[in-house]
């Protein structure tokens, strides 16, 4: 996934050229003309973990390809959004999905306390 750039600016015309400039180098790019409105998109942002339902999540870790094989609809998607690149198969435990789950949850502000735990056995 590309990092992320918000571009500030009230000229219409420096917001498209900085926008295209950073698409060209890789990065998804959100263009807004206040301050306010840059922070307003920054605190709506949701994450993976806010996005998807934990039992999918927790699937998706233990086995995408077989979710990809049994045609699940965001599996899907996701495959065709990322040019049909498959998510490998990495033979996580539940521990280590549970840690991988937490670790993601923590670095978006939400259950840290579980994070701080260390990793959970296997």
């Amino acid at each position: 996934m590309p990092a992320s750039i918000i571009v500030i600016d009230d000229d219409q015309t420096i917001q498209e050229t900085v926008r295209l400039d950073f698409e060209r180098e890789g990065y998804a790019v959100t263009a807004v003309t206040t301050g306010e409105e840059a922070l307003a998109r920054i605190q709506s942002r949701r994450f993976v973990t806010t996005r998807r339902d934990r039992d999918w999540l927790v699937r998706y870790l233990r086995a995408p390809d077989q979710m990809l094989a049994d045609q699940d609809p965001i599996a899907v998607t996701l495959f065709a959004k990322y040019k049909n690149a498959p998510m490998p198969n990495l033979r996580l435990s539940d521990g280590e999905i549970a840690v991988v789950l937490s670790f993601v949850e923590a670095q978006s502000g939400g259950r840290q306390d579980e994070a701080r735990q260390g990793p959970a056995p296997r």
